[in-house]
């Protein structure tokens, strides 16, 4: 209630980040590092046994507020890509063999 209160803009729930770094260098030598950093909203349980959906609510089946146990399997569930950052920047190589 407080965060309605005070930011109502704000998210209600802060997933985890999924931060995919590539390393490459152009055609005269020059080395980047572009980052992307996307939010995982919620996981998509797909396991064999996985139950089916039985009405119109998308909590009757993701992760969470269900359980994440070790042989699951599941699907992940992003964020729309114009909300994650993309970072750019010229590095040098010593970065890149660290």
């Amino acid at each position: 209630m407080e965060r309605i209160a005070t930011d109502p803009s704000k998210s209600s729930f802060k997933g985890t980040n999924l931060i995919i770094k590539v390393f490459y260098k152009n055609i005269v030598g020059q080395w980047f590092e572009s980052t992307l950093i996307q939010e995982i909203a919620w996981l998509i349980n797909t396991s064999e046994n996985a139950p089916e959906r039985k009405t119109n609510s998308l909590n009757e089946v993701t992760i969470p507020p269900k359980k994440l146990y070790p042989d699951m399997s599941f699907k992940l569930q992003l964020i729309s890509e114009r909300l994650s950052p993309v970072e750019i920047k010229i590095i040098e190589v010593e970065q890149v063999k660290k």
